[in-house]
């Protein structure tokens, strides 16, 4: 049986032997059939297998593959099948070449599917829905139809090493604030825990009148000292929002609020904007029909508002618009991206080539992304500083404040 639920799929260890040299091969599949036909081209080696580990006893287990490892595999497959190799023959050499358990495991259903069952590669790719989305099954579908497979596989790999270089600079860009961010928290954690209690110690001992910031704090830390499980309210907050991220990163008020957040709002609707249109540039090139490029672009998009956004543009293009027309009636929907992007659409009304059109705009939009990703922190320095400024302020004037006080009733006696 082949299952598409990866936590179900056991680890396979297996021994290939040449000579003196000898390595070990883990594959992470459904079953042993399948982990066999992912051992990939191996000429004259001897392959024996070890053991089996069931799925339900490994505590870490890879369930997702990275960008990275399906770029390698499409570019692989790409070259051989260019080279004139067979879709099995290009799979067995791409699985030869993988790093990773998942990777061989994939290899092999893939393999399974096209070498036993007959299927053609995307329709073994359905099989594995979890790792390939709609999109990519969709474009290898139509580039098997046209002849096309190498030369769609090669767009494949150049749209996922563009996603992916952008998710990392986004990602790194927003690394600083957090770090900053965490930091400050332990800072404030020590000081108000730690030397603040002991300074205040001391004025509570001649009777010298406290101020009004400083009583707040006092009484505040007094709160949480008497009531300790308050202490594990935050940790719970995060706990919780790190179990259920997923959760709440697909509720469309998360969606919605995420994008109107100053300077990281605009970074996100560049990068899913970026991600849509390179989507939908390249079903229409490969010739998929034009609903069902607008139906998988609205999945590929993600966010609620850009789902909107293409839903109603699809919505007018069935009632019978062209696809200028429908981007003009919705020009204003996301602000300046949606008019720019309704002028880009009529002007490539008149050369036919509207993939073309969506293609560049959103290589453009990438390199934009990367830009403002590289700039993100110095953006948000300012902000974050002010932020900064703020606790530090009140924490400096809570402790300092009673040193005057001090002085002031010292000069009164």
């Amino acid at each position: 049986m082949v299952t598409d639920n990866i936590h179900k799929w056991n680890y396979f260890l297996f021994k290939s032997s040449l000579g003196s040299y000898e390595r070990k091969i883990a594959v992470l599949a459904p079953n042993r059939e399948i982990a066999k036909c992912s051992l990939g081209f191996i000429d004259d080696e001897k392959v024996t297998f070890v053991k089996e580990i069931s799925g339900s006893l490994i505590i870490t287990k890879k369930t997702k593959l990275k960008s990275k490892e399906i770029i390698g595999l499409f570019q692989n497959l790409q070259k051989c099948i260019k080279a004139g190799a067979s879709i099995s023959k290009a799979l067995q050499i791409s699985a030869s070449a993988a790093k990773h358990p998942l990777t061989r495991g994939v290899i092999g259903i893939l393999l399974f599917h096209t070498s036993k069952n007959g299927l053609q590669l995307s329709a073994a790719m359905e099989k594995l829905k979890s790792i390939f989305d709609s999109v990519t099954i969709a474009m290898v579908k139509a580039g098997e139809s046209s002849g096309r497979l190498p030369f769609v596989l090669e767009d494949l790999a150049k749209r996922m090493e563009q996603a992916a270089i952008i998710r990392g600079k986004t990602l790194a860009g927003l690394a600083y604030p957090m770090f900053v961010l965490g930091v400050t928290f332990i800072g404030v954690i020590i000081i108000n825990f730690f030397v603040f209690p002991s300074i205040i110690r001391n004025f509570k001992m001649v009777n010298a009148k406290l101020p009004k910031i400083t009583e707040i704090m006092i009484d505040l830390i007094e709160i949480i000292s008497n009531h300790p499980p308050l202490l594990c309210i935050p940790i719970i907050i995060i706990a919780g929002i790190f179990f259920y991220r997923k959760k709440i990163a697909s509720s469309n008020f998360f969606q919605r609020s995420i994008l109107k957040v100053p300077i990281i709002g605009q970074l996100i609707a560049g990068v899913i904007l970026e991600r849509s249109l390179l989507a939908l540039g390249m079903l229409q090139k490969s010739g998929i029909n034009v609903l069902d490029t607008y139906k998988m672009t609205i999945e590929v998009a993600g966010n609620i508002v850009f789902k909107e956004y293409f839903s109603a543009i699809l919505k007018h293009i069935k009632s019978g618009n062209t696809a200028d027309k429908a981007f003009l009636k919705e020009r204003y929907r996301l602000g300046n991206y949606s008019i720019e992007l309704a002028n880009l659409m009529r002007v490539a009304s008149f050369t036919g080539e509207d993939w073309r059109a969506l293609t560049d705009l959103a290589y453009l939009l990438g390199e934009e992304v990367k830009i403002k990703a590289d700039a993100l922190p110095k953006l948000i320095q300012p902000i974050l500083l002010l932020f900064i400024a703020l606790i530090v302020g009140f924490m400096i004037a809570a402790i300092y404040l009673p040193s005057f006080y001090l002085l002031l009733n010292a000069f009164k006696y």
